[in-house]
Parts: structure tokens; C-alpha cells; sequence
């Protein structure tokens, strides 16, 4: 399998949730995803009000998580540090005053806070924003009543093909980015 490089350290980067009136037909909606997509039996899990740890379900890869926290902040914090060197680089050679008079002081400065702002973009897309409304979305269904089919796709390939087969039948589809 050829996987890209990623700040991400999860398998499944992509969510989906689907979102059914009652468990028959989120029943029938996953039978016929399991049938049509490829997905791994794993990768698809129905969920209803008697469903326990309904948080696993949602998020299974808690290491992956733990993964992506660490990976995203050496990622970010490293651009953020050749920004910072690259900035400082520009405006010594344009011959900015601030630098060109104190070119120690302004790399280091250039070099902190660019640094740290790329550790906290690394922190902000730890969180998962995107996953917000997933989560939401379920919990909402869930404490109604309702039944919900969630699929944790590998690739956006195969989060399109899921949406395509569950967008008809479903009340509601939401997916990650």
C-alpha cells in the first residue's frame, strides 16, 4: 500500500457518520456498504442507544492519536524553524536595519517565535477540529433514539465511496475532512 507522508499518525484519518431513523435500516445501509465498498469489517461499526464506550467506537485509535500529537508538533515546529531562518535570511539580505544591527539577536528572535508558532498550529491540528461536528452529530442521534453507521476510511478514496452509497438511504451524512 502506498501511503503518503502525514502529520497524522492514525490509520483512519477520514470519518464518516450516517445517520438512520432505526436499526433495521442502518442494518440494511451497512450490508449493503460492506457489499459494495471493500471496506474491512473493521472499518464500519453501527451504533445505537444501547451501544457501550460509544467514545472507542467513535475514535478508536487512541495510540494514533498519541501519535499524531507528537508527529504534527515535530513537523510544524520544524517549518516554523526554517520560516523563521528563512524571514531572517530575507531581511538581512535586504539590509533591514532591526537585523542587519543585531543580526544574533534578531535570528534568535526570528527563530523563537516562529518556531513556537508553528508547535502551536501542530497543537490546533492535533485537536482535530474537523472532528468536532462528526462527534456532535452522533451524540445528537444517539440520544434521540436513532441508529448511526460509522465508517473510518483509510483513504479519501474510500470515504467517497462510502458517502456515495450512504447518502441516499441516511437522514443525515457528516463526514471529517
Amino acid at each position: 500500500m502506498n501511503r503518503s507522508v502525514s502529520f497524522s499518525g492514525e490509520a483512519s484519518n477520514h470519518k464518516l457518520a450516517a445517520v438512520f431513523d432505526d436499526r433495521g435500516q442502518a442494518e440494511d445501509a451497512l450490508q449493503t456498504l460492506a457489499g459494495s465498498t471493500g471496506l474491512a469489517p473493521n472499518q464500519m461499526r453501527l451504533l445505537d442507544r444501547q451501544t457501550k464506550r460509544i467514545n472507542r467506537k467513535l475514535l478508536p485509535e487512541s495510540t494514533g492519536i498519541g501519535r499524531t500529537l507528537v508527529r504534527s508538533h515535530i513537523v510544524f515546529g520544524i517549518v516554523g524553524l526554517w520560516f523563521g531562518l528563512l524571514l531572517f535570511l530575507i531581511l538581512n539580505a535586504a539590509g533591514q536595519t532591526f537585523v542587519t544591527d543585531n543580526p544574533i539577536a534578531s535570528l534568535l528572535l526570528f527563530l523563537h517565535v516562529a518556531t513556537l508558532f508553528g508547535l502551536m498550529v501542530g497543537g490546533l491540528l492535533t485537536l482535530r477540529p474537523d472532528q468536532v461536528p462528526y462527534i456532535r452529530v452522533v451524540r445528537e442521534a444517539l440520544q434521540s433514539g436513532r441508529a448511526v453507521v460509522v465508517v473510518h476510511a483509510t483513504s479519501s478514496d474510500e470515504l467517497g465511496r462510502a458517502h456515495s452509497v450512504l447518502d441516499g438511504p441516511a437522514e443525515r451524512v457528516i463526514a471529517t475532512a
